[in-house]
């Protein structure tokens, strides 16, 4: 009954965020800006949806930013490289300002995708609620090319940058757990990176609760001060 309870808040989050009105979103970057948060949604999700993060995240001192990446339907690798020529482009503005990617379940492969090329100016990447072994959930929607794509072993899932570069690629990686996700049975653990348990169950609404805003800004903290990924 617990877990019925859950699912159901669980959706009634997703569904007020998705058809929430969007408020414009004045950029909040200024000469004491702290770091560039660029946003990664999962599927169907858009700007709207991580409204609730934008003006905790900007009291902080943070510049939050999100691609134009459609609504999360491409492949992983198209929308990664949507990801990097973005984030060239803000480093290119601005090369001393740090840059760090936020993301939610398959923005979280998009944002590992895009940190494998090792851009210029990143530092790191938060997933919350990351399929970072897939879902077996997917395996319900095989006509939905975007979901299938994410069943364990799926293309999704792909690591062509090789093991030694993932290796790296973890060290530098956040992720953020529900204590119960129904739309990824096989959690969000993965081997190699700093794993955080959230107070909070459910695929969605963990994104907005304040347990996990306080755990995102002290994950940025930490990752502004190991500095960008790539040294060289």
């Amino acid at each position: 009954m617990t877990k019925i309870r859950d699912v159901i808040a669980d959706y009634l989050w997703f569904a007020r965020n998705i058809i929430a009105t969007p408020r414009a979103h004045v950029p909040s970057r200024s000469n004491n800006t702290r770091a560039t948060i660029v946003m990664l949604p999962g599927i169907l999700e858009d700007g709207s949806y991580f409204q609730s993060t934008f003006e905790p995240l900007e009291k902080s001192g943070y510049d939050v930013v999100q691609p134009d990446l459609g609504r999360m339907l491409a492949p992983v690798p198209e929308l990664a490289r949507l990801v990097i020529a973005d984030v060239a482009k803000r480093f290119g503005e601005d090369p001393d300002l740090p840059i760090i990617l936020l993301a939610h379940s398959k923005g979280s492969l998009v944002g590992r995708a895009a940190l494998a090329a090792l851009p210029e100016g990143v530092h790191g990447l938060i997933a919350i609620a990351a399929p970072w072994n897939g879902s077996s959930m997917s395996n319900l929607f095989p006509w939905v090319k975007a979901l299938a794509s994410m069943a364990p072993k799926g293309p999704a899932l792909a690591q062509p940058w090789g093991a030694v570069r993932e290796h790296h690629l973890r060290s530098r990686i956040y992720s953020l757990s529900p204590t119960w996700d129904l739309h990824i049975p096989e959690g969000s653990q993965l081997e190699g990176a700093t794993n955080i348990p959230l107070k909070v169950s459910g695929h969605f609404r963990g994104i907005g609760a304040p347990h996990t805003l306080n755990v995102v800004v002290s994950c940025i903290e930490e990752l502004i001060d190991l500095g960008p990924i790539r040294t060289s």
